[in-house]
């Protein structure tokens, strides 16, 4: 494994950008003073997150905040309290956007995964050695025990699977326990619609001659989204993400209600993707 470049603890890098200005920026974040005390693990460098929010390290962690404190929110309203020796487990963690809070939370149990290698050793190096951290595959198995976890959550995950979805929703739900959520964030037809003129079009321009399902043209971006799942795949050789998927919101409670009661969607709950609430029943 190379060496790992780096940022100074999110504490000792805002000194140098301003305090009073992030603070102001992110003053939905609650008890960010604390949060940003407490955090004391270094921050990835932007190719070891995979670009996200490029060299606004300072974003990139208040994101991650963002992201956790929505998840508390929402556990809440379902009677989940994150502490107390409460599981929580992030499939697709990357380097640790979100878990870095969770580790935090006093008396959650934090479980991740992800595809990446070098995302989970960057966690197993750098972050709180409390966090449970493991390597997956594409394949939908994960070596976690029956009805373990209290919530499960999956960040820019789903818009990537095609051939598994389905498997993927049982292993899911196979790892909650009666009455868990699942916190898991797609592309509906309120994506497509919002975005399809802005970076659903960037994206998918340049692959056009890549695309053999869909004919990537301006009609296309002038019309509503093509089917109630709409999978764009393109040859990108040993790259993991050469597929963008999209779900409309009744094709997510007819087929993922299958698995589990499908509780509420959150519109552009997680930047310009959809949040979607499970439930396991029974």
């Amino acid at each position: 494994m190379s060496r790992f470049d780096l940022h100074p603890p999110i504490g000792q890098l805002l000194i140098e950008q301003q305090l009073a200005n992030f603070l102001t920026t992110h003053r939905d974040l609650l008890e960010v003073r604390d949060h940003l005390q407490a955090d004391t693990a270094p921050l990835p460098a932007t190719n070891d997150r995979e670009f996200y929010y490029g060299e606004d390290h300072a974003a990139y962690w208040a994101s991650g905040l963002r992201d956790f404190q929505n998840i508390q929110r929402h556990a809440d309203r379902l009677g989940i309290r994150l502490g107390n020796g409460a599981r929580y487990f992030e499939l697709g963690c990357a380097s640790g956007r979100v878990v870095r809070h969770a580790a935090i939370c006093e008396g959650l149990e934090v479980w991740c995964a992800d595809i990446n290698h070098r995302h989970t050793e960057w966690i197993r190096a750098l972050l709180p050695s409390s966090i449970r951290v493991f390597t997956n595959t594409i394949l939908p198995t994960l070596p976690l025990d029956d009805r373990m976890i209290d919530v499960v959550a999956a960040f820019s995950v789903f818009t990537h699977i095609d051939d598994f979805e389905f498997s993927w929703l049982a292993e899911i739900r196979r790892i909650l326990r009666p009455g868990g959520l699942a916190y898991l964030t797609m592309h509906t037809e309120h994506t497509w619609q919002q975005y399809k003129q802005a970076w659903i079009r960037d994206l998918l321009m340049p692959l056009k001659d890549s695309i053999v399902d869909y004919r990537v043209s301006d009609a296309l971006f002038a019309g509503d989204l093509p089917r109630p799942k709409t999978v764009f795949c393109w040859n990108a050789g040993r790259d993991n993400y050469n597929a963008t998927v999209f779900a409309s919101a009744d094709y997510i409670r007819r087929e993922w209600g299958r698995f589990f009661e499908v509780v509420d969607f959150v519109q552009d709950g997680h930047v310009y993707q959809d949040v979607v609430l499970l439930r396991r029943v029974g």
